[in-house]
């Protein structure tokens, strides 16, 4: 299946782009209608011909595949979109139907699955979507007998069939994942630390000083904590003296935005999660290179529910964190990373409402800043000062630290304290 070149849009053209598909909807007469261009061959006779052809157009505008803008706009389900896709290519479909056991765990969640078939030979599946079924078919068009050894099955599916195979798999990469890779970034302890050591040995020496010098060790902390105050409101003060700056901010087109992921953790948080999904879907981004994952548990059933109601489809996708281990959020987020498929990936809370700028802005920075840049902050604002003193004053401590502490670090080459939102990230796929 061929696709269109694509060329760049012009501001606001992603969302003057995504009416039209639905503003097209309706039956177009005349003799276009009924010739449909090549790229849109797969998936003739499946929908209205003007609805293809808005689709069509759409996938030009931000260079995407227009399976892509069939299954974000829900024109066709992503199992109808298979099944045309893999008839064009000439591939069987897979039905995903056997509890496989995948040789690379990485690869099945990234779209292609190597298994054993039952005469012993390996048997691949892929999952291809957006480019990668024009790449799929230039390499069988190339080599014919590559076919032969390949089936075809619905990304969505495949996804959600690794998900229930590989249970413990995935369990024991999110829990123990990290520590295998990087043993020096991970929390999981092993034996006597020097942490450990450290903390004890400290412990110790300070219930001595307490015990038999209890005025030594009174006069001691005074300082220490008299030191710790100064420097701080010393540091906050000369934050002050900075001049804050607004950037122009350059506007990206279409089609050289990355695909972008999106990860929700969600715990019993049913009565925002509409809200928080309104705001993901007033963001300023093409859909079609969104790719939201909301980390719901099994048990939470109320936060389920809620999401059911919004009858979601792509790019949102439900992922259920593992049970085994504590329920923390560093978990359910490694659970996720697995099936994450953009270039850039940001973590929002239930509580958060991203402006709908914000995903440019991050990769304005990222793009301005040094190659070693791994993370950009998104400035946190408090939205509800009208409730009383204490939200007032809230507010206000966010403001501070966000609009002038953190920016004036920036400059000083000095550590920046990370929120646990909002954080984006580069370098996922």
């Amino acid at each position: 299946m061929r696709e269109f070149p694509a060329r760049p849009v012009r501001q606001q053209a992603a969302g003057r782009a995504a009416r039209k598909v639905s503003a097209s909807a309706q039956p177009r007469k005349g003799p276009r209608a009924a010739n449909l261009s090549p790229e849109l061959a797969a998936f003739e006779g499946m929908a209205d011909p003007a609805l293809l052809e808005a689709a069509a157009r759409r996938a030009e505008f931000i260079g995407v595949g227009v399976d892509e803008v069939l299954r974000c706009h829900k024109i066709l389900p992503p199992d109808q979109i298979a099944a045309a896709l893999a008839e064009k290519l000439g591939l069987p479909l897979d039905p995903l139907d056997d509890d496989f056991r995948p040789h690379a765990l990485e690869a099945a969640c990234a779209g292609v699955l190597a298994r054993a078939a039952p005469d012993g030979e390996t048997q691949i599946t892929v999952a291809p979507r957006s480019d990668g079924v024009q790449r799929l078919a230039d390499a069988i068009a190339e080599e014919p007998q590559l076919g032969r050894h390949l089936r075809l099955a619905a990304p969505e599916r495949l996804a959600a069939r690794v998900r229930k195979v590989c249970v413990q798999e995935l369990s024991d990469a999110a829990i123990y994942g990290l520590h295998r890779r990087r043993r020096d970034l991970s929390a999981v302890a092993y034996g006597a630390s020097q942490l450990r050591r450290f903390t004890i040995g400290f412990s110790a020496a300070v219930i001595a000083t307490g015990i038999l010098a209890p005025a030594l060790l009174l006069i001691s902390l005074e300082y220490f904590l008299a030191f710790c105050f100064i420097t701080w409101t010393f540091v906050r003060t000369l934050a002050c003296l900075f001049p804050q700056e607004s950037p122009s901010m350059p506007r990206i087109p279409e089609r050289l935005l990355p695909v972008y992921t999106i990860i929700l953790p969600l715990y019993r948080e049913a009565p925002v999660v509409a809200k928080l999904i309104a705001a993901i879907q007033r963001l300023d981004y093409p859909r079609e290179k969104l790719d939201v994952k909301l980390l719901l548990e099994e048990e939470d059933l109320e936060t389920r529910e809620a999401v059911a109601r919004l009858d979601l489809a792509a790019p949102f996708e439900i992922i259920a964190p593992p049970k085994d281990g504590p329920r923390t959020k560093p978990k359910a987020l490694a659970a996720a990373l697995p099936f994450a498929r953009g270039s850039f990936a940001v973590v929002y809370d239930a509580e958060d409402e991203p402006e709908p700028d914000q995903l440019r802005k991050a990769l304005t920075a990222f793009a301005e800043g040094p190659p070693e840049l791994a993370c950009v902050q998104a400035k946190l604002a408090i939205d509800n000062v009208s409730d009383g003193w204490f939200s007032r004053h809230f507010a206000s401590e966010y403001a501070g630290h966000f609009d002038v502490l953190l920016p004036a670090l920036t400059k000083l080459n000095l550590p920046i304290p990370l929120g646990g939102t909002s954080n984006h990230f580069r370098g996922i796929r």
